[in-house]
């Protein structure tokens, strides 16, 4: 059973940014998951500025979100999140997999250097 469902409901609705971080987002810390959604607007939004993001957290943390709202940015934000750990996952297996051959080709080399200098 996981820690976290994102899928959860609220109990009513216009749901404010601080809420929808707990249900959608999780994690022990506020500011983590303010990070991650700033995260998600970023990425969803790459050509606005910094200021704008900030309104957009404003607007939800005053205002709130509506159903129709909630639903769709939950749905994008737990698709974003899911090629983004797919992501994250791909670029620290290619890493690895780097440092194990770096490392085979020095143990190798110095293999070799070693038969060399008993020769």
């Amino acid at each position: 059973m996981p820690k976290h469902d994102p899928y959860q409901m609220p109990k009513s609705f216009n749901v404010y940014l601080s809420e929808f971080l707990k249900l959608v987002v999780g994690g022990k810390y506020k500011q983590r998951r303010r990070d991650i959604f700033r995260d998600y607007l970023c990425a969803s939004k790459p050509v606005s500025m910094p200021v704008e993001i900030d309104a957009i957290l404003k607007r939800y943390e005053d205002e709130g979100m509506s159903e129709v709202w909630f639903t769709s940015i939950r749905t994008d934000f737990l698709i974003w999140r899911a090629q983004r750990r797919s992501e994250k996952a791909s670029k620290a297996s290619k890493r690895r997999w780097s440092q194990q051959r770096r490392k085979e080709a020095t143990i190798k080399r110095l293999t070799k250097s070693f038969d060399k200098e008993d020769s």
